[in-house]
């Protein structure tokens, strides 16, 4: 039987697959239940939906924070968990109040 698989998976198989079973094989106690990688996505698709929202949100009051490094930064902060969706406005609130500060200081 032919080998049918494309490139694509093979170097998927190969770059994070296999590396992530080796992993997974010399230490076990960081493996995840299935319950456990279900809760951390449904947490992820609740921050990228609060993001969704908010982006919306300033998009309606004529800005549009989509490109700007500082605002990425702290959206992709939030995704992975490393601050709450409160840290992550308080930051992004923190920023805007400073830009506006150094704007009326021109």
């Amino acid at each position: 039987m032919e080998d049918t698989r494309s490139p694509a998976i093979e170097k998927w198989l190969r770059e994070q697959v296999g590396p992530a079973c080796d992993n997974l094989k010399a230490d076990p106690l960081h493996a995840l239940t299935v319950d456990e990688v279900q809760a951390r996505r449904a947490r992820s698709r609740e921050r990228m939906e609060a993001f969704r929202q908010a982006e919306a949100s300033l998009r309606l009051e004529g800005l549009d924070p989509i490109g700007d490094v500082h605002y990425e930064a702290i959206k992709a902060r939030v995704i992975v968990g490393e601050l709450t969706i409160a840290e992550g406005k308080a930051e992004i609130l923190a920023r805007h109040r400073q830009q506006s500060a150094a704007d009326k200081a021109k």
